[in-house]
């Protein structure tokens, strides 16, 4: 099955859906399916769309529901990966192993899959032939560096992609990173002490000034948010992206010096600039 790229079937409930990248459909006025097996081609359309997580669901068409959908499972560190698609309309695979799970301020799985344009939209499997993600992008300048979308993070948006329209996720504009990437040396430089005995995301800088003034300091370490524990970037991301919505607002329980704090921190719309 091709849609001007790659893509998949997954299933909701009862029923199945295709899955894409949303920057692979988004240009388009009418999209068609094809079946590889046949030729055939069949008309879709989207349902719903998420443009921040590159994410676009269509309508499978009837012809195509014998199709086996895929199964979403969580990636593993260094676990070998394959990456399938259609880069220039030929079918491809190519492989590697998953190196981070945690990039700063970032929502995707790293590896070492190379893709090549028209990957985007197919799945990252596993040896078990489970999806542990969604192709999306590619370092020019260092080509062994892939970048995928988490199948947690599909299962997640899933349910609101059913929905329909689009999907506008909030965000405070913070720069974070993982306590446990610092050097004792950047704990003292942050007025952190050290060793630290209360794990958290901390906050090393703001994407702009109204974030500064919201009561957050740099340095400061974001120990939960509304009461959900917030130990690692991957766990802080997860909770504010698919939690909130513009607008509104979140208690930060924050570890300062040596004593905790909790502040008030109003959540805007998250653009895609600010990936």
């Amino acid at each position: 099955m091709q849609i001007n790229g790659s893509s998949m079937v997954i299933q909701y409930q009862d029923k199945k859906y295709i899955l894409t990248n949303f920057h692979v459909v988004q240009p388009m006025v009418d999209i068609y399916v094809e079946d590889l097996k046949t030729g055939s081609v069949y008309s879709s359309r989207v349902i719903g769309r998420d443009p921040w997580l590159d994410l676009a669901l269509l309508t499978l068409p009837q012809e195509l529901e014998h199709l086996a959908e895929a199964s979403l499972v969580d990636a593993v560190v260094g676990e070998i990966v394959f990456a399938i698609g259609f880069p220039y309309g030929v079918r491809n695979v190519s492989y590697g192993i998953i190196t981070s799970k945690e990039l700063v301020s970032s929502t995707f799985l790293l590896s070492q899959a190379p893709l090549n344009p028209g990957n985007s939209g197919g799945p990252l499997l596993n040896a078990k032939q489970e999806v542990v993600g969604i192709n999306t992008a590619y370092r020019p300048d260092a080509n062994l560096y892939s970048f995928s979308i988490p199948s947690s993070y599909v299962r997640r948006i899933l349910p609101q992609l059913v929905e329909g329209g689009t999907i506008r996720h909030a965000y405070p504009k913070l720069v974070v990173g993982d306590f446990r990437d610092l050097l004792p040396r950047n704990f003292a430089d942050m007025g952190i002490p050290y060793p630290l005995k209360k794990p958290g995301v901390v906050v090393l800088g703001f994407r702009d000034e109204a974030a500064s003034q919201q009561g957050i300091e740099i340095g400061d370490l974001i120990l939960s948010i509304d009461g959900v524990r917030t130990e690692t970037v991957e766990q802080y991301v997860q909770q504010l992206l698919f939690s909130y919505k513009s607008g509104q607002r979140a208690k930060f329980l924050l570890f300062r010096g040596l004593e905790e704090v909790t502040v008030d921190v109003k959540l805007s719309l998250l653009t895609i600039e600010q990936q």
